[in-house]
């Protein structure tokens, strides 16, 4: 072993553990350490900073030097849990500010680097960067599909302090030569958009000043609109375009209960899906933001306790139930009032009801959400966003996220959207021929079920698919968990349920409840007892092609089954609860609160200063503290941009599909009899 690399390998060890070092050696170590920035680059404003940080190290004046090292991180213990984020101090390194006579004033940058195994390198650090080798040897886990993606993406993450004069170019210069110099096993990464320094401005979009000044100007036309509507003058001309925009007026229509509805049981599922998909969310983001127990994941993941997590997919499943049973009901009954369909207004409403929150939320994403927040990790957070929005946000805007990559997705939760946007024009030609021919139209749709659970077999056998998102990857998300067709089975129970409440379906006797019920309980334990056994299991693709094939169908049935008892009065307890008028006013805003949770969640996690512990109940806990400003943003998300104009579209595409309560609205509770 070379000298110098003796002399660098006992500063470090120095430096990050304690170890007494001579006056010799440390000498020894300066020069050998202003000779290597000599070599590796042109004596510019950062060399000449580097160079007088490491002549001042240890002196005992110089703090400004000493806490330029103590804000960069040292190696954490906990390695072999996984604690791969070294954060260092990042206030402190940020704060560091120092004048020297020649150089001006030094101040510090930090910088979040990858630290990566170097390439062809056999040494045991090496090694043990080597994720995808590692793990499963120190866990004692399979090697399975599942297992490889997760452990590809996964990298060391590290937090830099350096003089500001330092750009992330002459930082990766320096350590590419002294990886060449002396053989290191690491490769670092450095970029500079993710470094930050005090008074950095994000990297700026052409747009951004726009954008904001944009929502600024909407801002006050809300504010002035809603003291035209307090003013109460008449209504009349332009006065009544601007009362659909008016705060006053629209806080009362979220926040008032109004009306006991027929069919609560929709409110409590809809937010009881939406709270489970923000708990999964929570998690999720949570280890992507640092956690220093990651390797735990995959003695978690086989744990009853990950159902929590595990499962929250499926709430996307019960969604669509929803979604086909109202449009089922609601477009029968209108065709049966008007005597023919209006096309043009089913589908202007849904599009004029959806676009301008989804518009706002993704300008949200380009041009505000990085000045939101910093951190260690917020530049890897607020560049992802902007990005992906800024060069797929037009396929979020039409409703065709669910063909992007997943990785590339602007809203990553939007492609739900686009699933349910493309079913719905799908909707009327099925909806008329139930209306003509009732036979025609299960048949018809029994053949969609056959058609969905075939492709999804057929599709997870050839690729060698996953079941489950949380191992998936892009050709996962894209070919299964994306899919429309896949995706159709819930939708078209959820359509068939609603025509045959239409329809008035015989009375269901007490005897046949409880037979219903012992199947809804059937169906959904059977598949959480499915998904929980092939996660105990090495990865086999034709039990995945099982699963994929019948589980969402499955579920969708078992939420249908759940609906129809609720409906008939049956549903005891359970009705009871998810009909709570306390959950109304969460309904009107689960728009918003779908659009918007991520982003709360990014701005809430993705500012922490160092790792948190893992557990299910520590995400619980971040739940439940996240809720209330997921659900105040949304509220002011959905007063801004989603009720003004659907009190717009009433006024400007008439009563009808937009504005039209259904008779099931109007019907008192305990009058909606299934007979």
């Amino acid at each position: 072993m070379r000298p110098t690399y003796i002399v660098l390998l006992s500063a470090f060890l120095q430096l990050t553990f304690g170890f007494s070092l001579t006056t010799g050696y440390l000498k020894y170590f300066r020069r050998k350490a202003i000779d290597i920035i000599d070599q590796a680059g042109p004596n510019d404003d950062c060399a000449r900073q580097l160079k007088a940080w490491i002549g001042e190290l240890f002196g005992p004046k110089s703090t400004w030097a000493m806490k330029m090292l103590d804000a960069s991180a040292k190696l954490q213990t906990g390695l072999y849990s996984f604690n791969i984020f070294h954060f260092g101090d990042f206030d402190g390194c940020l704060n560091i500010k120092e004048e020297k006579i020649g150089m001006g004033i030094i101040e510090g940058k930090y910088c979040t680097a990858a630290v990566l195994p170097a390439q062809n390198s056999s040494s045991d650090l090496a090694q043990i960067l080597n994720f995808v080798t590692i793990v499963p040897e120190m866990t004692g886990s399979q090697k399975g599909k599942d297992m490889q993606h997760i452990l590809k993406i996964l990298k060391v993450i590290y937090g830099l302090c350096l003089p500001k004069a330092c750009s992330a170019l002459s930082i990766q210069k320096l350590w590419n030569h002294l990886e060449a110099s002396f053989k290191m096993p690491l490769r670092v990464a450095v970029d500079e958009d993710f470094c930050t320094f005090t008074g950095k401005v994000p990297f700026v979009f052409q747009w951004d000043t726009i954008v904001i000044w944009g929502f600024v100007v909407y801002a006050v036309f809300v504010l002035a609109a809603t003291v035209c509507d307090l003013s109460q003058l008449t209504p009349r001309g332009w006065i009544q375009l601007l009362r659909p925009f008016s705060l006053y007026r629209n806080a009362r229509k979220i926040l008032l209960p109004g009306k006991k509805a027929s069919w609560g049981c929709l409110d409590g599922l809809k937010v009881f899906s939406m709270c489970w998909v923000i708990f999964g969310h929570v998690y999720t983001i949570e280890i992507l933001t640092g956690t220093t127990n990651m390797v735990s994941y995959f003695q978690w993941r086989n744990s009853l306790s990950s159902l929590l997590v595990l499962m929250a997919p499926f709430a996307v499943d019960t969604f669509l139930v929803i979604s086909g049973l109202l449009l089922a009901y609601k477009c029968l009954e209108v065709r049966q009032a008007l005597g023919g369909f209006p096309f043009l207004q089913f589908y202007l409403g849904r599009f004029f009801r959806l676009w301008p929150t989804l518009l706002a939320t993704i300008l949200l994403y380009t041009h505000i959400l990085k000045y939101l927040g910093d951190g260690p990790i917020w530049p890897l957070i607020a560049h992802k966003t902007a990005l992906t929005c800024r060069y797929s946000g037009w396929a979020t805007a039409m409703f065709v996220t669910n063909f992007v990559k997943f990785q590339h997705q602007c809203i990553e939760p939007s492609w739900y959207l686009a699933v349910d946007c493309q079913l719905y024009c799908l909707a009327p030609a099925l909806l008329l021929l139930f209306y003509k021919s009732p036979k025609s139209a299960c048949l018809s749709l029994i053949g969609l079920w056959a058609w969905s659970a075939g492709h999804a077999y057929n599709t997870t056998v050839r690729y060698k698919e996953n079941w489950t998102p949380a191992e998936g990857d892009d050709s996962f998300h894209l070919r299964i968990y994306q899919s429309t067709l896949v995706r159709l089975p819930p939708w078209v129970l959820g359509l068939v349920t609603g025509a045959l409440i239409y329809h008035k379906p015989p009375a269901i006797s007490s005897l046949v409840a409880r037979w219903l019920w012992g199947c809804t309980s059937f169906l959904l334990v059977g598949v959480i007892v499915a998904h929980h056994a092939l996660m105990l299991y090495p990865y086999n693709e034709y039990h995945s092609a099982l699963f994929n094939a019948t589980a969402r169908s499955a579920w969708g049935l078992a939420i249908c089954l759940l609906i129809l008892l609720c409906l008939s009065g049956h549903g005891g307890v359970v009705n009871w609860v998810l009909s709570l008028e306390l959950l109304r006013p969460l309904v009107r805003i689960s728009y918003s609160v779908f659009l918007l949770h991520s982003a709360v969640i990014a701005v809430l996690h993705g500012q922490k200063r160092t790792p948190g512990h893992q557990t299910t109940f520590n995400s619980l806990q971040d739940f439940i503290a996240d809720l209330p400003f997921i659900l105040l943003a949304s509220f002011v998300w959905c007063l801004l941009f989603e009720a003004p104009f659907i009190g717009l579209a009433k006024l400007l595409v008439g009563v009808g599909i937009v504005g039209r309560r259904t008779t099931l609205e109007k019907t008192p509770v305990g009058t909606l009899k299934l007979a």
